[in-house]
């Protein structure tokens, strides 16, 4: 039975085809675009499965996720330990040190690129491609990107990692280097989402379907380059997805894995804080880009809401692979990434990757939450909608 999510937005259906794994398990695989461009997203259903065949690995003690086809890491959630410092701050006592939970989470941040800096994760290659008439006004996009690569080495990786930033007028050759990745129609598509019908300025990434290379495409407008964000933090935010999607490598298509388990405010505020809180090295610079992008994403009907019914009524309607077309997509940079702030002050800012971790092991984003946080999602709703709305609420009113 084909989802009738899909029949709700019939322009959005650029593919669909079938695949059998090596398991006998019959897909029906149905690619969408939002119209709001922020991503691709793929989603299949089992039309037919022969006896003694599962979809997604079931763990209840030990989960292997794959890092690259030669390379497996395994973690024993029964043995799960997490990291500690004297710094943390438990989730109860969230509000009452409301003061201190950015910089907690920020320095916490540059203690993990200092532990992890003694080597590079050689596990991954860096490829980097400029499209033939782009103009770059950044030209330290490997530097920031291995900085992406070294925050995450001891979680699952992709083996390869392209990046491409091309203007406008490369489309045309961005398409054909995705093609000549021996990528579907579909995922060449996905070179025009960075862009509009006039200008390339977005970013995008993710891990294609059959393989475990990961690729960006990154939009370059001169009109951007006045934005700090744009020097290193969007190359950590866009590494940082395809890690998300790294612990389904093995399995058909890790965006999908990632997309269906995921809820939007921890896609987008997992990426979003670590590429501002690790692509940032003062802190009072952090906190000035910090305002600048929350205070640029919000409810458009309604920019001012930001009262903890309301985000918590955002937590709930939250829905992985669902809040992709939600019109509120736009908060998890915002609503998200403090989400994802607090939580890191609480635990360690490579803490809510592990919940990928745990998802690509089979469980669900509640049960993952439960182990890494010690709480459950439920009870943590609560207090995490109070904590973001006292802060955008201090950011729209210093």
């Amino acid at each position: 039975k084909i989802n009738e999510l899909i029949f709700q937005y019939p322009e959005l259906m650029t593919s669909a085809d079938m695949h059998v794994d090596p398991f006998q398990t019959y897909y029906f695989m149905i690619r969408t675009i939002t119209a709001s461009g922020f991503g691709n997203w793929s989603t299949q259903y089992i039309l037919e499965t022969l006896p003694e065949t599962t979809l997604w690995p079931t763990t209840t003690v030990e989960s292997t996720a794959t890092v690259a086809p030669t390379t497996t890491t395994t973690i024993s959630i029964t043995t799960y330990i997490p990291r500690e410092s004297s710094s943390f701050i438990t989730l109860e006592n969230l509000n009452e040190q409301i003061g201190q939970v950015s910089q907690i989470a920020w320095e916490d941040s540059q203690l993990i690129l200092k532990n992890n800096n003694t080597s590079l994760n050689t596990t991954v290659e860096l490829k980097i491609e400029v499209g033939p008439t782009t103009d770059l006004y950044f030209n330290d996009n490997e530097a920031a990107l291995n900085t992406a690569i070294s925050f995450w080495k001891h979680f699952d990786n992709p083996t390869l990692y392209i990046a491409l930033f091309y203007n406008f007028a490369d489309i045309g050759w961005a398409e054909d280097k995705l093609r000549s990745y021996d990528g579907a129609e579909s995922f060449v598509a996905t070179s025009r989402i960075p862009c509009t019908d006039s200008i390339c300025s977005g970013a995008n990434s993710g891990i294609d379907i059959y393989t475990s290379v990961g690729v960006g495409k990154f939009g370059i407008s001169q009109s951007d380059s006045w934005d700090q964000y744009r020097y290193g933090p969007i190359q950590i935010h866009e590494y940082t997805h395809v890690v998300q999607g790294a612990p389904w490598i093995s399995n058909y298509n890790p965006r999908e894995g990632q997309s269906t388990t995921s809820p939007c405010c921890l896609t987008e505020g997992n990426a979003h804080f670590v590429g501002l809180s690790a692509g940032i090295t003062d802190y009072e610079d952090y906190l000035e880009l910090r305002g600048e992008q929350v205070r640029g994403r919000h409810w458009e009907e309604q920019p001012n809401d930001y009262s903890t019914p309301r985000i918590l009524e955002y937590y709930n309607n939250n829905v992985p692979f669902e809040c992709i077309m939600n019109s509120d997509y736009n908060l998890g940079y915002s609503i998200g990434f403090l989400t994802v702030e607090a939580l890191s002050s609480t635990a360690g800012s490579d803490s809510s990757m592990y919940l990928y971790k745990f998802m690509g092991s089979g469980m669900t984003f509640e049960e993952a939450f439960q182990i890494v946080y010690n709480s459950s999602w439920d009870e943590a709703k609560p207090v995490l909608a109070s904590f973001v709305s006292s802060v955008i609420g201090e950011l729209f009113n210093p």
